[in-house]
């Protein structure tokens, strides 16, 4: 809505926004009426094992694969908004700020590099990286798609 606001957009915009918060809100007023808890798709997350920031930093120290994929996604994507600040628009890094703020704040640590793929500001800001770069584009691709290929096997495998 503040986006909105900020551009100028139609009315059809803030409807949009105050769409979006009345679900946010609505979801919550279910998980207090059913749970007693107005927080409890947040809460629940901590049942699972979740590392803290300081083990995550020992774990990149130590190179490993999940620690490294974890530090790179936030820390590069927001470098990557950060340097293409002038060539998106004020939504895109309003949402690509805000939802990295959300991943590093959340607490859910174990999924932050699987949360990061779903912002979708860092792949249009890593296509219009690639686009005028097209061997990197190429090396990046092929990198991912091994990435992709080593965890659907790993995940095959119950790992």
């Amino acid at each position: 809505m503040l986006t909105a606001w900020r551009e100028k957009r139609p009315p059809l915009a803030d409807v949009a926004g105050l769409g979006s918060a009345i679900g946010f809100c609505s979801f919550s007023l279910y998980c207090a009426i059913a749970f007693g808890d107005a927080l409890a798709f947040v809460h629940v997350q901590k049942a699972w094992f979740q590392p803290t920031w300081l083990d995550i930093f020992k774990d990149f120290f130590n190179f490993r694969l999940q620690a490294v994929s974890k530090i790179v996604m936030i820390v590069g994507g927001g470098y990557l908004l950060w340097y293409l600040r002038k060539r998106l628009s004020i939504t895109l890094l309003c949402f690509g700020f805000c939802s990295l703020a959300l991943l590093i704040n959340s607490g859910a640590l174990q999924s932050v590099h699987r949360y990061a793929y779903g912002i979708v500001s860092l792949s249009i800001g890593l296509g219009l990286v690639l686009s005028s770069h097209h061997r990197w584009g190429y090396a990046v691709m092929t990198l991912f798609a091994t990435f992709l290929l080593y965890m659907a096997v790993k995940f095959a495998a119950w790992g």
